[in-house]
């Protein structure tokens, strides 16, 4: 069984804090930018709840942030608002700074800047290799089913 010690000083432990903190500072920011966006389209939330075939207490957790539903709903909330990802996107990466009582968790003041544009070609190049390795895994796979037939009736 593997112990995790939690110190201060534990450097992956402060990454993980960092991270999180990270992901409910873009969280918060992703579902401002979707009421903003119904906002500007005069779209209620009704109307919302209606065009995402969802029901309306629904529609307004996924606003108020209860959930993390809006990732399922991206491309359809794209369509609805018009925008392209890069557009919804814009502008939500800047400026984050994280910082406990001491400093902050990764150097002087950590910045994440346009996460997405930064890592646009790293996620392009992780999804090739990806779809490669799922490639390989099937032929893998048929290679050991038609060993196993060979075998069955042999």
């Amino acid at each position: 069984m593997l112990y995790l010690k939690l110190t201060p000083s534990n450097t992956y432990l402060k990454k993980v804090l960092y991270l999180s903190k990270i992901l409910h500072f873009m969280h918060t920011k992703i579902v401002k930018r979707i009421r903003q966006l119904r906002v500007e389209k005069d779209f209620s939330p009704i109307q919302m709840a209606e065009k995402l075939n969802i029901d309306l207490s629904a529609y307004k957790r996924l606003e108020a942030g209860k959930t993390l539903t809006w990732a399922k709903y991206l491309e359809e909330l794209l369509i609805i608002f018009d925008s392209s990802i890069e557009d919804f996107f814009e502008g939500l990466g800047s400026s984050i700074n994280v910082t406990n009582k001491k400093g902050s968790y990764l150097g002087n003041n950590g910045h994440v800047e346009n996460l997405y544009s930064e890592n646009k070609e790293k996620s392009e190049k992780l999804n090739e290799q990806y779809e490669s390795r799922l490639k390989d895994k099937d032929s893998e796979i048929e290679f050991l089913k038609k060993i196993i037939e060979s075998k069955l009736f042999v």
